[in-house]
């Protein structure tokens, strides 16, 4: 019985583990020329997003240093050549394992469920073409917040590995 408990211990870990990391991706314009723009400026927030002020603190100061990095110069006045935004959501996650046999035989009773309950987060980022009022870039991730982990690390994270697709190649 002794080894039945350290394998689903084990088990368990390994699906917490598996959840814990981040998920990226982006799409963008074919048509769109990412080598004319050099400036941006942030789109006013929308109420479709809540996030607190130091999250929004946070997402903003970790885009602007990416975007500095790669030679976007912030435009706060004037007229930029991009447009972002971003949205924020968190929801609640359910993972269900059944596991219906182990290595030393079936298990008493037919089966074990492991039931995991997580939040899962999302980050988009929007880059807009304001000449053509379009999008042209949007990139996203996913991943578990909240589980004994800074904010502001997670967030910087996130942010660096989205904008690491942009612009596009």
């Amino acid at each position: 019985m002794k080894g039945i408990a350290i394998f689903l211990a084990v088990a368990s870990l390994v699906v917490v583990a598996g959840c814990s990391t981040m998920a990226v991706n982006s799409d963008y314009d074919r048509d769109a020329d990412f080598g004319k723009y050099r400036s941006y400026k942030w789109l006013a927030r929308t109420g479709n997003t809540r996030v607190s002020p130091l999250t929004d603190k946070r997402i903003r100061t970790a885009v602007d240093g990416e975007m500095a990095a790669k030679g976007y110069r912030k435009s706060d006045d004037g007229k930029p050549d991009l447009w972002i935004a971003y949205k924020a959501f968190v929801r609640n996650r359910v993972d269900v394992s059944t596991y219906t046999y182990g290595y030393w035989g079936p298990y008493p009773g037919g089966a074990y469920v492991d039931v995991d309950r997580y939040k899962e987060g999302t980050l988009v980022l929007d880059v807009v073409d304001p000449e053509k009022n379009q999008l042209v870039w949007r990139g996203w991730a996913r991943g578990v917040v909240g589980r004994r982990s800074d904010p502001e690390a997670r967030i910087k994270e996130a942010v660096h590995k989205i904008m690491e697709r942009f612009p596009p190649k």
